[in-house]
């Protein structure tokens, strides 16, 4: 592209609301992005030395004390969620909005959820972080870093608030699931750490890696989106 011909397409860029916006939003990803990378490969750097962080212990210590038969519930109930309650509603959103006739919307969707599902196994077999061995309250049998149900559940509520946000018709009921999406993600961290399935890092891990993803994807859609409305002005 001639120097001219980048002065013509950044014009048009300033002169179209649409396009401007995406812009913005697209380059702010970007950014959350790289500075999202680099955090999680300094977290992944110090897995793969064998370190331990030095929050580990501490908050390990804490959950484990607060451990009753009361809470013990709660919190199966929470890693419950974040594993089977997931897997049924990430396949039953996209036959919604199939059926709400957003073809796109729901393979987006689906794509956004099995690629990060994908993604965390694929992490798991490279990193291979032995799991905490002080009295789990459930087995597992996959390696510890990232954590499954944090980084899957991260990726799921977050897409879900993004799609009520933008395709609702009431911004402030985005903003709610929003919040709500950010507590029940939370919630499921703090369930698998009191389980004693993973350490403090592992969940750490699982919400930066699902955040790196889903920025990612969000780019590469608001990209698409870009292209589209320039393309069209073009005609």
């Amino acid at each position: 592209m001639t120097k001219k011909r980048f002065k013509q397409c950044l014009q048009r860029v300033r002169q179209t609301p649409v396009l401007l916006v995406l812009s913005a939003e697209i380059f702010l990803g970007l950014f959350v992005s790289v500075f999202n990378l680099a955090l999680f490969w300094k977290f992944t750097d110090k897995v793969l030395d064998q370190e331990r962080f030095f929050f580990d212990n501490f908050i390990e210590i804490s959950f484990y004390n607060l451990r009753t038969p009361q809470l013990t519930e709660v919190m199966h109930f929470f890693s419950f969620v974040g594993m089977d309650g997931i897997v049924f509603f990430s396949l039953m959103i996209p036959i919604f909005l199939y059926m709400k006739r957003r073809p796109y919307q729901a393979a987006f969707f689906s794509i956004m959820i099995g690629g990060g599902a994908i993604l965390n196994l694929l992490l798991k077999f490279i990193i291979q972080r032995p799991r905490p061995m002080i009295e789990p309250l459930a087995f597992e049998h996959t390696y510890s870093f990232p954590s499954g149900h944090s980084m899957n559940s991260f990726i799921f509520f977050m897409a879900v608030s993004y799609y009520i946000y933008h395709f609702g018709r009431k911004r402030k009921l985005g903003v709610f699931a929003f919040v709500c999406a950010l507590v029940a993600t939370a919630c499921i961290g703090i369930s698998r750490i009191y389980l004693g399935v993973h350490h403090p890092s592992d969940v750490l891990g699982g919400f930066v890696t699902g955040f790196l993803w889903f920025l990612m994807l969000i780019v590469i859609d608001k990209t698409i989106d870009f292209y589209k409305i320039f393309k069209v002005g073009k005609k």
